[in-house]
Formats: structure tokens, sequence, C-alpha cells
């Protein structure tokens, strides 16, 4: 995972660039993994449903993905799973349930399953899948360290829809990316990453949180770089998308030990559309953090998070 190369000698703009991996890599424990796990946990056990999700079809994607990882020796145990939580769901319905009980109750045992994944997976993770138009759409997932988005919001919507926030990129790479996931060859973890700014080092970003927001004020130890590193990985036998997430956090005073990413990401920041720096969350503070990487004196200096 190339930082530098996230801040070429270039303007702003969409780039849609993939590398090659492979997929066990990508998703197999880390040392960084118990303290990840400790605060997954966390999250899912306060509030489930904010982030986790399935929705019908969903489960297949689901178990196609357990499928993957059972057969990736780094990740077998990850994906073994018991069955506490269908003996906790079968509790709640009679004896002998209806249709729509029974619907329901394999519905839970899906979402569970889904729930008890993401405690186990250091990475965030949605699965996607073509409709019978051949539109994708977002099926189920675990994400408990969004980047200022909700998934609750995002869940049955179509891929197209779930980009429109982002200004320019439907225009410039819709059509692009819908062939690409369409024609993803399996067995391979194509990467890419999405970066931004904020005045928060948590990992769980999520917007119901209400962080502070960066603007002018911002001092040096408060700006941190927040990578998302991404990975798709083609679920063959339902024709759908693993999307997994994982974030990577830096403070400026790390960004500036790097002087490629400290100039790119300078200019980045001075070449971005003013509509783009808005939908980050910059607009206001882009100026001063230009500033603070140029700065040269200790001032600068920032903690670190304990990632």
């Amino acid at each position: 995972m190339n930082l530098a190369a996230l801040f070429p000698n270039e303007d702003y703009r969409f780039a849609m660039r993939f590398d090659r991996g492979r997929p066990e890599d990508f998703f197999a424990p880390t040392e960084a993994g118990p303290r990840l796990l400790v605060e997954r946990v966390r999250w899912l056990n306060e509030e489930p449903a904010r982030y986790a999700a399935m929705l019908p079809g969903g489960e297949s994607l689901l178990e196609e993905t357990l499928e993957l990882l059972r057969s990736w020796p780094a990740t077998q145990a990850v994906a073994s799973q018991g069955q506490g939580g269908a003996s906790v769901l079968a509790s709640r319905f009679p004896a002998k349930p209806t249709t729509e009980t029974a619907a329901s109750i394999e519905a839970g045992r899906s979402l569970a399953r889904c729930i008890e994944l993401g405690r186990k997976l250091e990475t965030d993770f949605v699965l996607l899948k073509p409709d019978a138009t051949g539109v994708f759409r977002l099926l189920a997932g675990c994400v408990c360290f969004p980047s200022s988005w909700s998934l609750e919001e995002k869940m049955g919507l179509p891929l197209e829809e779930i980009h429109s926030v982002v200004p320019g990129l439907n225009t410039q790479l819709s059509r692009p990316i819908a062939g690409f996931l369409a024609k993803m060859a399996p067995g391979v973890s194509w990467l890419r990453a999405n970066w931004g700014l904020s005045r928060s080092a948590e990992l769980n970003q999520h917007p119901a949180r209400k962080l502070p927001r960066l603007d002018a004020t911002v001092r040096a130890d408060e700006v941190w770089l927040r990578v998302e590193w991404q990975s798709l990985v083609a679920l063959p036998a339902n024709h759908g998308v693993l999307f997994g997430m994982r974030i990577e956090v830096l403070s400026l005073a790390q960004m500036k030990e790097n002087p490629a990413v400290a100039e790119g990401l300078q200019r980045a920041l001075r070449t971005m559309p003013e509509e783009m720096a808005a939908y980050k969350g910059i607009a206001t503070a882009r100026e001063r953090v230009v500033e603070l990487l140029g700065a040269t004196n200790g001032s600068t200096t920032a903690s670190e998070p304990d990632l």
C-alpha cells in the first residue's frame, strides 16, 4: 500500500486506478488486529443496527464470502462461526413458526452471521450484487469505521445513487465503474484508495457521532490524514462483489516526514474544485492545512493514534 502514490505530482482529479493483489493478504490479520477488534466489538455491541445490515439477497453473498475466507489459511479462523446467534433468535419466535416468522428467523440468522463476521474480521466490508437490470446494489455489510457516511442509509441503493453525493464522480466514472465490476476476474484483490482529512483520529466517524469538523482555526495537532484502503473481490457464484475497507490514520507530523506525501497533498488541496472540497469537509480549512504542511517549526508536532 503505497501512500506516496495517492498524491502524485499533478493537480487533483478523479482516477480509476486499480492495482492487483492477493485477497488473502488484504483480509489477513495484522499486528493492529487485537486493538481494532476490541473497538469493532464495542460498536457492534452498542448499536448493531447502525453498523451492520442484511437485505434479502445478501445471504448468499455472505455465505460465498465466508467460503472464500475459509479457503485462505490466514483467515480460516475468522470465518469459523458458532451457532449462538441462531439459538437466541429462535427463542423469540413460536416453536412452530409460520411462513412469515420462519422467514424472519432466517433473515435474523443471516444478520447475526454478518455481525459475527464483523466482530472477527479486521476490515469493514460491504456486499454488492447486480439486480435483474444489471445494476449493482448494496445488499449487506458491516462497517464499524465509516468515513462520515451511514451504512443504514445506503442499504439497497444502486451504486450510482450511492456515488451521487460525490461531485462529478458519476459524470466521469459511472460507466467505467459499472463495466469494471461486471467483468472482474475472480481470485484477484483489486486495490485502490481514497483519502480525506479530519479533525479527529477516531476510526469510527459515523455522522451520528458528530465529531469536530475542520475549519480555518484548526491547529497542527488537530489535522489527520484518513486513508481508506479498498479491496474489491469477485464473488463469481453470485455475480457479486466483496468490497473490503481498511482505515489508516496519520498525523500531520507523520505526513511531513514524507516530503512526497506532504507536497502532493498541498498540490491536491490547492487545485481541488470547490464543490469537492466542500464534500470532503475541508473547504474552509484547506488554506490553513496547506500552510501547516509547509511550516517548519516545532508547532506542527502531533501525537499519533494508537492503531
